[in-house]
């Protein structure tokens, strides 16, 4: 009887420490401030936002309760160290993308997060693993995934088939930009030099797809052997399952200025 007497004590002992500890934030703290939604229009995330009722629904079930303030905080998340965990994602996760901000954002924000949100539902990487473990409730459907890709590229397509055009049609652009535009857009998976997540860029100009040496391409592009000109670069970048589907690559270039003068700077690498 004294042995358990003992250890509920020392478990007490331990929770209150815990209590105690999550009291610190050494991460940030997201709680300060955290809102909470009510039956309100005027509070309920992305109420007001323009965008489909779908992508509205899978935005808040499946990402609201990190990429924004409107975050449920489970009875776990109250003790340390699990709450300095909680914070660290959700503080990094808010930094990334704030729901909350949304309707605030410039347009040119909202075209990139746009692109970002199609492209990682594609990629199956959000939510992250740890917090699909805790809340299997929040994975991504494949009915998720289709809205929200197409809510993506909703945007370009409609350009494409109203006004824009082609990239002979426009004229060359400027290679000048489109290093900036590479350094932006597309740095954080491809360099010229070496293959990253995606494969090395210098010399893709008139080379087939899915056959730069030392890179494993998906097997749809590969056996698509797209030859990569103005044309083809230019519906790819803009939307890449409308050239190949089932392909790896999960981001687009929207506006097509940017898209002809990347195409320029690629056609201006060599090998």
């Amino acid at each position: 009887m004294r042995r358990v007497i003992v250890g509920l004590a020392g478990l007490a002992v331990l929770v209150v420490i815990s209590l105690v500890l999550a009291l610190a934030h050494p991460f940030g703290n997201p709680r300060a401030t955290t809102t909470v939604a009510t039956d309100a229009p005027s509070t309920l995330l992305l109420e007001h936002a323009l965008m489909p009722v779908e992508v509205r629904s899978v935005l808040r079930q499946k990402c609201g309760d990190c990429h924004s303030t409107q975050t449920r905080w489970a009875w776990y998340g109250r003790f340390a160290p699990v709450s300095w965990l909680m914070e660290k994602d959700i503080t990094e996760a808010q930094e990334q993308m704030n729901l909350s901000q949304w309707e605030s954002l410039p347009d040119e924000e909202i075209f990139l997060l746009r692109a970002e949100i199609g492209g990682v539902a594609k990629a199956h990487v959000m939510p992250p693993a740890q917090y699909r473990v805790a809340h299997a409730d929040v994975t991504l459907t494949d009915e998720d995934i289709r809205v929200l890709r197409d809510w993506a590229h909703g945007d370009v397509t409609s350009k494409l088939g109203e006004s824009e055009k082609t990239p002979e049609d426009a004229g060359p652009g400027d290679a000048g930009r489109g290093k900036q535009v590479f350094a932006s857009r597309c740095a954080g998976c491809h360099t010229l030099e070496q293959h990253r997540e995606g494969p090395k860029l210098a010399g893709v100009f008139g080379r087939a797809s899915g056959t730069a040496p030392g890179f494993i391409y998906s097997f749809a592009l590969k056996k698509a052997a797209v030859k990569w000109d103005e044309q083809s670069l230019d519906k790819w970048l803009a939307n890449p399952d409308a050239v190949v589907q089932m392909n790896n690559m999960y981001f687009h270039v929207a506006k097509a200025e940017q898209r002809r003068d990347l195409i320029a700077y690629l056609k201006s690498s060599g090998n």
